[in-house]
């Protein structure tokens, strides 16, 4: 199966927190860890490295922002 014009961006928690002020590598691992839905969307597992999509990860963060009252 050939995967064409796919452009995904699978970063290490490191790379990801570095890029991303807001988040930090103790927070992703937290993630990971604790909520399964997150793991399940944004994860990949490719031997021992733990990787996360870029752009899921985005729009799980945004899909989870809390309404102001």
């Amino acid at each position: 199966m050939a995967h064409k014009n796919i452009q995904r961006t699978y970063m290490t928690l490191k790379q990801f927190a570095d890029k991303h002020e807001f988040a930090t590598y103790a927070s992703l691992r937290w993630q990971i860890y604790h909520n399964d839905e997150f793991e399940k969307q944004c994860v990949r597992r490719f031997g021992n490295r733990i990787l996360i999509d870029e752009q899921k990860t985005l729009d799980f963060i945004d899909k989870c922002r809390v309404k102001s009252k």
